[in-house]
C-alpha cells in the first residue's frame, strides 16, 4: 500500500507538472509589463491559474496566507478579498462570489484563478486565445502606464468610442434603446421598444445598429475585442449594452472562442462590479448573447441562487427565456430545473415555465416556496387575499397587474422584503406599506399616484423604489432622507426637471432615473 501511494503521488506530480509545462507559453502582462512566475501559468477548465503572490504583488495588493484556515487574504486600495484554498466560493468586499475554478496547490505553489483575482482587485482582463496572452489593465496604474484617454482609442470602421458610445441611450430596463447623432440632436436609430422593455436583438436590428454606428459587418468581432480591452476607460452602461448586441451575433459569425469570451466578460462584470445598475446591465447583456454555453448558464444560475436583490436579478428571467431550448437539451437539464425550483424568488415560477412549458410553480413546487414567496400577479384581485396577512413568514410578494386600490391588512407582513404592487389602481400611497420597515424593494410603477407621503422616510431599509408611470407632480423631502436608496425610478411622471436634479444632489449615491 505504501508503494501504491508513492506511485500515485509521483504520477499525480508528473501530470500536474506536464499540465504546467503545456501551458508555459501563456504570457501575462500588467499595464504593459510582462510578468514572470516561478511556477508557469496553467490552464484548468478554461481558466488560467497563476502563482498567488506574483499576481497579487503585481497588482499592488497586500497578501496574507492564513495557514490554520488555509485561506488567502488580500487587500488593495479599493477592495478586500478572502479566498479559501480548494473552495469554489470567495468573499469580495463582504459579498460572496462563486468561482469556476478554486485556488489550489501545484508544484508546491498556491495558484489562483487569474481573471477572478485581477477583476476583484479592480483590474480589467483580456484573454487573447490565439496568442495565448493575458493582458491586464490595472485601474491603479501610474500616469506613465495608465490607459490612453478615449479620444486616443483606435477606430473600428467609422466607430470612435469617445464620440459614439455617448450616442447610445440605454433604457431604464437596461436595454439598448436608441442611437442619437453625434450632435445628439436627432435619433439615428430607434429599437421600437419603450425605455423599459428588453427583447432579443434581431439580425435586422443588428444591421441597422452597425450602420448607425459606422461599423462594417466584418469588423464586428474587432469591435467586441476592443470594447472588452478598453472597458476600464469607457462609459460602462452603453459599453455593456453594445457588447450585448455584439454577443447576439451567432458563434459562427464571431467564432466560438470570441463568442465565449464575450459571455465570460459579461459574467465577470455582474460578478465583480459593485454598482448594481452596472451589474444588472451586464446580466442583461449576457441574456442577449447567443449560444449561451453550459458555463455561462451555470454562472447565471449561481447568481440566481445567491443574489438577494430582485431588481438586479430581473434579467435572469430573460436569460432562461431566450436560451430555454438549448438548456432543455443539456444533460444536466433536470438538475438545473431542480436548483431553480429551490430558489425562493418571485422569478422562479416564470423561469420554470420557460424550461418546462405549462409547469411553473402551481404544481409540485408551490408548497415548498409559499411560506417565503407568493406570486399573485394578474389574478384580478381588488385587495389582499383572505388569510394572506397571516403568512407572516413571507419575504417576497407580487400583487402586480391586479385591480387593487387599498392594501388593508398588509402591515401584518412585517418581514416582507420585496413587494410588487405595479400596474394596480393606487391613487394614494398605500399606508400599510409604510409599516413594513424591512422592505428592501418596493414597486409601485404604473399606478395613479399623485403624491407621496412624508412618512416615506420610515422605509429606511429601502434600496429600490420604482415609481415609474404615475402622476407625481412634486417630491416630498422624505425622499431625500432615504440615504440607502440605490435606485429610484421616476420615469414617466410629470415632474419638473429642476426638482429631480435637486433630489439627485441630495442623494449623490442613488441612481435617480427620469
Amino acid at each position: 500500500m505504501h508503494r501504491l501511494r508513492a506511485w500515485m503521488t509521483m504520477t499525480l506530480t508528473a501530470l500536474l507538472t506536464a499540465g504546467a509545462l503545456a501551458a508555459a507559453d501563456i504570457s501575462v502582462t500588467v499595464d504593459g509589463r510582462a510578468l514572470s512566475f516561478d511556477q508557469p501559468p496553467l490552464m484548468q477548465d478554461g481558466r488560467v491559474l497563476v502563482p498567488l503572490r506574483g499576481i497579487f504583488e503585481a497588482l499592488g495588493a497586500e497578501v496574507q496566507w492564513d495557514a490554520p484556515s488555509r485561506t488567502v487574504r488580500a487587500r488593495s486600495e479599493k477592495s478586500q478579498m478572502t479566498l479559501p484554498l480548494g473552495s469554489r466560493t470567495a468573499t469580495v468586499d463582504g459579498r460572496t462570489v462563486n468561482l469556476d475554478v478554486p485556488a489550489s496547490v501545484v508544484g508546491g505553489r498556491t495558484v489562483v484563478p487569474l481573471r477572478f483575482v485581477a477583476e476583484a482587485l479592480g483590474a480589467q482582463v483580456l484573454w487573447e486565445g490565439s496568442a495565448r496572452r493575458v493582458t491586464i489593465a490595472s485601474t491603479g496604474s501610474s500616469p506613465a502606464t495608465s490607459p490612453a484617454p478615449a479620444s486616443e482609442l483606435p477606430l473600428v470602421g467609422g466607430f470612435e468610442a469617445s464620440l459614439d458610445l455617448p450616442r447610445i441611450q440605454v433604457g431604464n430596463q437596461a436595454g439598448f434603446l436608441k442611437i442619437l447623432d453625434r450632435a445628439r440632436q436627432k435619433v439615428d436609430y430607434f429599437r421600437t421598444l419603450d425605455d423599459r422593455t428588453s427583447a432579443q436583438v434581431t439580425a435586422e436590428q443588428r444591421t441597422a445598429i452597425w450602420g448607425a454606428l459606422g461599423v462594417p459587418a466584418e469588423a464586428v468581432p474587432q469591435l467586441g475585442q476592443q470594447l472588452m480591452s478598453d472597458y476600464p476607460r469607457l462609459p460602462k452602461l452603453p459599453t455593456l449594452a453594445l457588447l450585448g448586441v455584439v454577443g447576439s451575433e451567432s458563434p459562427e459569425t464571431l467564432g466560438a472562442e470570441l463568442s465565449q469570451a464575450l459571455q465570460d466578460f459579461a459574467v465577470a462584470r455582474f460578478q465583480s462590479e459593485k454598482d448594481n445598475v452596472v451589474r444588472r446591465q451586464a446580466l442583461l447583456a449576457t441574456a442577449l448573447m447567443s449560444g449561451g454555453s453550459p458555463r455561462t448558464t451555470e454562472a447565471v444560475l449561481r447568481l440566481f441562487e445567491t443574489e438577494q436583490n430582485l431588481w438586479v436579478t430581473f434579467p435572469v428571467q430573460m436569460y432562461f427565456q431566450y436560451h430555454a431550448q438549448a438548456i432543455r437539451e443539456l444533460p444536466e437539464a433536470q438538475s438545473i430545473r431542480s436548483r431553480i425550483a429551490a430558489v425562493p424568488s418571485l422569478y422562479t415560477e416564470p423561469i420554470l415555465a420557460y424550461l418546462v412549458p405549462g409547469e411553473g410553480l402551481r404544481g409540485r413546487y408551490a408548497e415548498g416556496l409559499s411560506s417565503l414567496v407568493r406570486n399573485l400577479a394578474g389574478y384580478g384581485l381588488t385587495g389582499l387575499p383572505p388569510g394572506l396577512a397571516q403568512v407572516t413568514t413571507l419575504r417576497q410578494l407580487s400583487l402586480a397587474g391586479n385591480q387593487i386600490s387599498e392594501l388593508t391588512g398588509a402591515e401584518a407582513l412585517a418581514g416582507l422584503q420585496a413587494l410588487d404592487l405595479s400596474q394596480n389602481r393606487f391613487r394614494t400611497f398605500p399606508a400599510a406599506a409604510l409599516a413594513l420597515d424591512e422592505l428592501l424593494e418596493l414597486n409601485l410603477a404604473g399606478n395613479l399616484l399623485e403624491d407621496l407621503p412624508e412618512g416615506l422616510s420610515q422605509l429606511a431599509a429601502l434600496k429600490v423604489l420604482d415609481l415609474r408611470d404615475n402622476r407625481l407632480t412634486r417630491l416630498p423631502q422624505a425622499l431625500a432622507r432615504l440615504r440607502g436608496l440605490e435606485v429610484l425610478d421616476l420615469t414617466g411622471n410629470p415632474l419638473a426637471p429642476g426638482e429631480v436634479e435637486a433630489l439627485r444632489r441630495a442623494l449623490p449615491t442613488t441612481h435617480v432615473l427620469f
